[in-house]
């Protein structure tokens, strides 16, 4: 076995966890192939958040074996750990692996033992991963797992209980790293449980806190984190010129019987709070959050008050997810389904508020100057602020990749904000 080509499905921390597979691969002397025809070794990265996602995945597993029926195929990741039993049925996969086993790929690939799927009940150690995005910003993975039990989900079973990267450890790589990427993304599952299976219990706040005293850090930005675990020195640390002024909150809904319906363990009331507070301290702090619509039991009243309670709400944007019952989730087996045609509908809705929104936050920035960071894949010409407003400048003929730039109003309606250089 020479070579192996890598597929990733599926989420953000998936992308991550690939690279560094890669990099173990190749460390042991595989080469990446440039197509899976010409590997010898195809390892699929899988994703099980949905029924459809399964089906993608055994898809591809299925056209690779008829496009390539010499290579070994590797299932690894989310859905053998959830489907172990149903995959072993399957003559097309050659090694079926859990997602502990990301953490010793080359080891468990070269042992040539087919079924090494690691129960995820106990805390395991985990690698640091790193996961670049172009030369501006990168992804260090400070957490694995969960420890909720969100009727609709099935990630405490995929990805285990929350562990967490040692602080040392994190600390060191991000000292590495700050010297070649101006935005580094703390990233997880669960980020809001950072170091409760620690000794000490470092917090997130904790960490976060050290991060920020690195002398060559640009800027630090948080990935999606819980309501319930945004706590007051979390909220504080947002004063921090280095912390990027963007947070993402999935509430999921904003309709207290639904909530207990999704086993979320907070209140709408309690989760206004917490969103209040944060643009107390910087009403230019954008705030994002997830929302499924069409969970059962969200008959048309529910979603009028759940709609309402959203506007009153200062959520900047949206990721609006349709519910689609995922087979072996208690969300499944729900009564009060709703029927597709609704589920539609209210998505529509809340994606047009969530323009709405945007647009409205985008332009309370207009005039404000803010740190911007230019892509290279656009010629240094558009990029991101700190809270996370696209921005476009006319010329960069110096190719600045990091630049103080005012905001000022779109060249055309639903274009970026176009930017000017601050001397």
């Amino acid at each position: 076995m020479k070579s192996f080509y890598l597929k990733t499905l599926g989420c953000r921390l998936n992308q991550f966890e690939s690279r560094m597979m890669a990099e173990e691969l190749a460390a042991h002397h595989l080469t990446p192939a440039d197509t899976p025809e010409n590997a010898d070794l195809i390892i699929v990265n899988s994703c099980t958040v949905t029924a459809r996602a399964d089906n993608k995945t055994l898809q591809y597993v299925r056209q690779m074996r008829h496009k390539n029926p010499a290579a070994k195929i590797a299932l690894i990741g989310c859905m053998p750990q959830v489907a172990r039993e149903k995959l072993l049925q399957m003559p097309e996969i050659d090694y079926i692996l859990g997602n502990d086993e990301k953490n010793r790929i080359a080891e468990v690939i070269l042992s040539n033992q087919r079924d090494q799927v690691t129960t995820l009940r106990t805390p395991s150690r985990l690698k640091l991963a790193v996961h670049a995005s172009g030369n501006e910003r990168v992804n260090l993975k400070i957490q694995d797992g969960c420890d909720n039990t969100c009727s609709y989900c099935l990630v405490t079973i995929a990805r285990g209980p929350s562990r967490s990267i040692p602080l040392r450890q994190i600390h060191e790589k991000a000292t590495e790293i700050a010297e070649q990427f101006p935005e580094i993304i703390l990233s997880g599952v669960h980020i809001g449980t950072y170091g409760k299976d620690l000794p000490g219990t470092p917090t997130l706040a904790e960490l976060v806190s050290l991060l920020l005293e690195i002398p060559t850090l640009n800027r630090l930005r948080l990935s999606s984190i819980e309501p319930t675990e945004i706590d007051a020195p979390l909220i504080e640390l947002l004063q921090h010129p280095k912390l990027c002024k963007h947070l993402h909150i999935p509430l999921q809904s904003t309709h207290n019987i639904i909530l207990e319906r999704m086993n979320r363990h907070y209140t709408t009331q309690q989760a206004a709070s917490v969103l209040e507070k944060i643009k107390q301290i910087d009403p230019n702090i954008k705030i994002g959050s997830d929302i499924i619509t069409g969970f059962p039991g969200e008959n048309d009243a529910i979603f009028a008050e759940s709609f309402a309670t959203l506007q009153t709400l200062p959520i900047d944007m949206l990721h609006v997810f349709p519910f689609s019952a995922r087979p072996g989730t208690v969300a499944a087996t729900l009564d009060g389904h709703v029927r597709h045609a609704s589920i539609t509908e209210r998505a529509e809705i809340l994606r047009d508020h969530s323009n709405k929104q945007q647009l409205a936050f985008d332009q309370s920035q207009i005039g404000t100057v803010r740190q911007v960071i230019f892509e290279a894949d656009t010629g240094y010409l558009k990029g991101e602020t700190d809270n996370y407003v696209s921005v476009v400048v006319p010329s960069n003929k110096s190719h600045k990749k990091v630049a103080w730039v005012k905001l000022c109003a779109p060249a055309t309606q639903n274009a970026p904000l176009q930017g000017e250089f601050v001397p």
